[in-house]
């Protein structure tokens, strides 16, 4: 759905399943517990099992799926995958579940897409970032910065410690380590990030284009067709 979610967002998830060994239609109130993408925001919402509910509940606690803002928007979801597959038992349209409770949740958590700064100590450097994914499972957050938001082959990088500016970032360093170091900013990581990636696809490129390369190929086919 276009909608821009937050983590903890309360939601619905509409929860159909087909099989041979059971069907099963539910409509179940959800928390958003998983949300990434800088410039296209795709969302995950959890919902816990009820305890009685056989085999599904015992093998997995929770329920996940797209996250829709009302109850409404979910039931017409699963009513026409009802229509889609030929079911039309209306009553087998469960409402169940509960949204899972987040505990232990930091209060200055950054919002996806929020300008963060960290530190790192293997390259010495204080570099800005923009928040990438947050997630949170079972008690634990865990958030990610976006090394090159836009760029569909960067990764999101997890990140453990992060400070709203850049002076607090810095500040750390010279109370913790009496470091100064040098400061790149989300431009200059992002121009990094694109430089890296594409020298992988040209050293790929010159390694398909060498002598060497075509002489196996060229061996490889040989071979094969002698096989044949």
């Amino acid at each position: 759905m276009d909608r821009k979610w937050k983590l903890g967002e309360l939601c619905y998830i509409a929860d159909v399943h087909i099989a041979r060994a059971e069907m099963r239609f539910r409509v179940m109130p959800a928390r958003v517990l998983h949300v990434a993408g800088v410039s296209r925001t795709t969302a995950t919402a959890y919902s816990a099992n009820p305890p009685w509910r056989s085999l599904h509940a015992r093998c997995e606690p929770f329920t996940q799926g797209c996250p829709f803002p009302d109850r409404w928007s979910a039931f017409i979801h699963v009513w026409r995958e009802m229509r889609r597959n030929s079911i039309s038992v209306f009553k087998s349209i469960r409402f169940e579940g509960t949204a899972p409770e987040m505990e232990n949740l930091p209060a200055d958590v950054p919002q996806l897409g929020q300008i963060v700064y960290g530190i790192d100590i293997e390259a010495q450097e204080v570099f800005e970032a923009q928040i990438g994914y947050l997630r949170y499972e079972y008690g634990r957050l865990e958030i990610g910065y976006d090394e090159s938001p836009g760029n569909p082959e960067a990764s999101n990088v997890r990140i453990q410690k992060w400070w709203s500016s850049r002076e607090a970032a810095e500040t750390y360093m010279l109370e913790t380590y009496d470091m100064q170091l040098p400061f790149v900013s989300k431009e200059e990581l992002a121009t990094r990030t694109d430089a890296r990636i594409d020298k992988i696809w040209s050293d790929a490129l010159a390694r398909v284009k060498s002598p060497e390369f075509q002489a196996s190929i060229g061996a490889l086919w040989i071979t094969s067709t002698n096989v044949t």
